[in-house]
Parts: C-alpha cells; sequence; structure tokens
C-alpha cells in the first residue's frame, strides 16, 4: 500500500512539472521580426572613385649663391613674386644683387675685356633696358660699359669694377659685373622659396634662397591598395584656391627616396627601393594633366577626386542592399506596396548600386532590409 502510494506522487508531480515547463514556454515571447528599413530611389548617379592629394610642384628651381658678407638690405621675402627684371633679390655688403633674364649662371666677375655667352646676357639686359651697344655680340667693350655705368646709376645703384670697388665718373670705362652681383634666370616671373633671400644682417650662407619658374607641375598621390585601379586618362578633379580644376591623369611617377631615407640594414647600407611610382613617407604618385591657364603656387595642396566609372543615362540609384535575386538569377526590388521590380542592375560602389527597368521611378520607395509588414504585404 505504502509502496504504491509512492509510485502515485511521483507520477502526479512529473505530470505538473511537465505542465510547469510548458506554461513557462508558451509565455516566453517569440523574437521580434526585424523592422522594415526603406530607401528611394533617386537620379544620382552611382559614382565609383578614388581619392587622393595633388601638390603642386615647381617647374624648375634655381638656388642663389652670392658672396661671402653681411646682408645689408632685407631681401626678397618667402612666397613672393618677382616679375621684372633688374629687381633686386637682397643686398650684399650694401652691394645689390640684381635679377637678370639669361641661360648662363652668373659665375665669374665681368668686365672690359671679358667675352662670351654671359657677356652677351649682360648685353640682352641693356638693350631691353633701352640702350645701344654697339659691341660685337659677347664682347665687353667701351658701348657695353658705357651703357651698363649708365643703366647702373639711374638706378641709383653705385657702379663698381670686377673687384667690387666704387669707381668715379671719370673711371666709368672699368665698369663691371662683380661676382654675385647678378642673377641670371631663364625666365620671368619667378617665386622665392626656401626661406627669404637675405635677413637684415645676417651672414650670407652657401645657398641663400631659391628661385621657382616655369610652368608649374601637379601631381596625385593615392594610396597603394588604389594604384592599381588607375590608368592614364581618366578624369580627375581638385580644388585650388577656392576653384574647381578639370584635370587627367597621367603616367606613373618614378620611385623617389627622400634625403636622408634611413634603411633598416647595417651602418652604411643603401636605403630600402620603393616601390615603382611611390615616394618615402607617401604612397604612389601620378603625373596630372592640367590646363596651361591654370594658376598655382608650388606647395599648394589639394584633396582630388579620381573618377574610374559613373551611371549611364537612364540609371537611379538604390542601396545595394535592397537587389534581391529570384529562384532564377533574375535582380529584382521590392517596393513598399510589396510590388516586384524587375530591374537591370548597372555598376555597384559606396554602398549604392545603379538599376534601370520599365516600372521603376525616381521617388519609389524600396525595402532595405526586414520584413513588409502585415498590412504592407500583398494580399
Amino acid at each position: 500500500m505504502t509502496g504504491a502510494l509512492l509510485i502515485m506522487l511521483a507520477v502526479c508531480g512529473g505530470l505538473a512539472l511537465g505542465i510547469a515547463i510548458h506554461n513557462r514556454e508558451s509565455a516566453t515571447p517569440a523574437p521580434a521580426a526585424m523592422p522594415p528599413v526603406f530607401g528611394k530611389l533617386t537620379d544620382a548617379p552611382v559614382l565609383d572613385r578614388i581619392s587622393g592629394s595633388v601638390t603642386v610642384s615647381a617647374g624648375a628651381t634655381l638656388a642663389v649663391r652670392v658672396p661671402a658678407g653681411v646682408i645689408t638690405r632685407a631681401g626678397a621675402a618667402a612666397g613672393s613674386v618677382l616679375e621684372n627684371e633688374g629687381e633686386v633679390l637682397t643686398t650684399v655688403n650694401e652691394v645689390p644683387v640684381l635679377l637678370w633674364l639669361g641661360e648662363v649662371p652668373n659665375y665669374r666677375a665681368l668686365g672690359p675685356g671679358s667675352s662670351g655667352a654671359d657677356v652677351a646676357q649682360v648685353q640682352g639686359v641693356l638693350r631691353r633696358a633701352g640702350y645701344r651697344i654697339s659691341d660685337p655680340a659677347g664682347e665687353f667693350g667701351e658701348h657695353t660699359a658705357e651703357g651698363l655705368y649708365r643703366y647702373l646709376r639711374e638706378r641709383r645703384i653705385v657702379p663698381r669694377d670686377l673687384g667690387g670697388q666704387p669707381i668715379s665718373a671719370e673711371e666709368w670705362r672699368s665698369v663691371g659685373v662683380p661676382l654675385g652681383m647678378a642673377v641670371f634666370v631663364p625666365e620671368l616671373p619667378v617665386r622665392v622659396s626656401g626661406g627669404p633671400c637675405g635677413t637684415l644682417g645676417a651672414q650670407t650662407e652657401a645657398e641663400l634662397c631659391s628661385l621657382e619658374f616655369g610652368a608649374p607641375g601637379f601631381v596625385l598621390e593615392v594610396s597603394v591598395a588604389d594604384a592599381g585601379r588607375l590608368e592614364p586618362g581618366v578624369a580627375v578633379s581638385f580644388t585650388l584656391a577656392g576653384s574647381v580644376v578639370s584635370a587627367t591623369l597621367g603616367e606613373r611617377l618614378p620611385a623617389t627616396i627622400e634625403p636622408g631615407a634611413q634603411g633598416s640594414g647595417p651602418p652604411g647600407s643603401a636605403p630600402p627601393a620603393a616601390a615603382e611610382g611611390e615616394a618615402t613617407g607617401g604612397g604612389p604618385r601620378f603625373a596630372l594633366l592640367v590646363p596651361a591657364d591654370v594658376a598655382a603656387v608650388a606647395g599648394q595642396q589639394s584633396r582630388a577626386e579620381v573618377i574610374l566609372a559613373r551611371s549611364g543615362e537612364g540609371f537611379l540609384r538604390i542601396e545595394g542592399a535592397a537587389i534581391r535575386d529570384r529562384a532564377g538569377g533574375a535582380p529584382w526590388l521590392r517596393a513598399r506596396s510589396g510590388e516586384h521590380l524587375a530591374i537591370e542592375p548597372g555598376i555597384c560602389a559606396e554602398g549604392y548600386c545603379a538599376v534601370s527597368g520599365a516600372d521603376l521611378r525616381a521617388g519609389t520607395e524600396i525595402l532595405i532590409s526586414g520584413e513588409l509588414e502585415a498590412s504592407e504585404a500583398p494580399g
């Protein structure tokens, strides 16, 4: 009797426990369905693009070197642009350093008896200033001396002989161009870079400053990952001094190693070679073809955008996550109304895809993710 009672109690207890577990599971709510997220078809283009940076480089650079001395008048400021022949770059020991046009650098003192291409350059300076020079081209004769003497006096510059000593009016035939009194540049204007051309009271240095001239160069730098996607001829746009510049991508530039770059090898070993078109500390670089009328100064920088592909006419834009595939593989979109819209996909980039189709209209709401609510799903 006692055993039968115990068995009955165990059976009843198990039944009660099973009912309690079932009731607790029934009370646990089912996971909530993801709320639907919608986007709109727009007529904005889909752009496959790469970002980079553009740097303006000097067309050519000339180092300004003058004899040892003291800067007695402040030189042209860094960044200043000198447009006229005869402008003063700086003054050393009270001798002005003049900017003249010429291909041959001023490497020697010039005066009576001198001859050569550099003398012809001085004669060219004098003729452009309005002085008549009858001496043979490249021969420093009396007419060249007379013209130079008058040129200096009319500009309130003390005439000097070859050695740099001041001369009197009676000594005009001995006038010359002391070494360092002129800097010849192939063209004007020039821009001062690398610091001012002399600080008042300072001793002259081996390289006083640099002059930049010629058409500026434009260089695009991108990441290593993006460089492989670029081909010459693609469109590049960037903003310079508030204006949008449209350029064309040129060839990839050779690798460069910055001076003083340190390698990981033993002391005295050569630094590691950079990848083609890659500067130490930067990414691969490409030349840019820019319209000639674009005004730029070496050192300017800007963000750039390279357009690799653009969606064509008749395409609309939608988030890529909205595109669905039927069993047969034909892509489609689900409208908020529940309608299935057949599409022809175009390019996809930056999370968006270009789509076209007979039933597509800009402004139509499209299901991106989640499920339609019962009231929105088709009956």
